[in-house]
């Protein structure tokens, strides 16, 4: 379960509320914006997503509660959001809405070990077949404009290592149990990429 970020959990939640609530009680400013008028909310067509506009966040809490066992991270963006248009009234959404992502930037060993810890775990038949591969394009569209300038290109495909950091039995399911899209990272570079969304 996901431990929403201090600061834009209330703002989301408040912003929803005041939506549902704006025909009865008249709760203007948030739910009067719109796209182009001074909206906070932003939708990325590409990943079909919505977030906030100051959600982007350099806290590393979130990825050390889902993926305890990454020992090095130098540098972490991330942001999260909701999959569903904060727009239509819909009183509260499903916990199952709410997604976020990450760039990480680890020790190129750790991206190495990782890298080749999938590799042997698929040739020795103790995950099912050879890790996916994305390219820089698959990747890009799977996540969210503001990470986008966070990621560096990869001159091979970027390789899935969800097996190796994720909770024992569950290839798809960080260790606070979050369900999982995409956790890659560039063999022979040092970025790791994560999107997750709450179950």
């Amino acid at each position: 379960m996901r431990r929403r970020r201090q600061g834009a959990a209330p703002a989301a939640w408040l912003a929803l509320l005041c939506l549902s609530a704006a025909v009865l009680t008249g709760c203007g400013g948030f739910g009067e914006s719109r796209p182009g008028q001074g909206d906070p909310w932003i939708h990325d067509e590409d990943s079909e997503r919505w977030f906030l506009s100051d959600s982007l966040t350099t806290s590393s809490e979130l990825v050390a509660e889902h993926l305890p066992t990454l020992e090095t991270v130098s540098e972490l963006t991330l942001i999260d959001g909701q999959f569903t248009d904060p727009h239509e009234r819909v009183p509260i959404p499903a916990q199952d809405d709410y997604w976020w992502q990450a760039v990480v930037t680890l020790a190129p060993a750790e991206v190495e070990e990782l890298a080749t810890t999938a590799q042997s775990q698929a040739a020795a038949g103790s995950i099912g077949g050879e890790p996916e591969r994305l390219t820089d394009g698959e990747l890009r569209a799977a996540i969210v404009g503001p990470l986008e300038e966070a990621l560096s290109s990869c001159p091979e495909d970027w390789l899935t290592v969800a097996p190796v950091l994720t909770q024992p039995g569950y290839e798809n399911r960080t260790a606070a149990g979050d369900g999982l899209r995409v956790l890659a990272v560039c063999p022979g570079g040092d970025q790791l990429v994560i999107s997750a969304f709450d179950m």
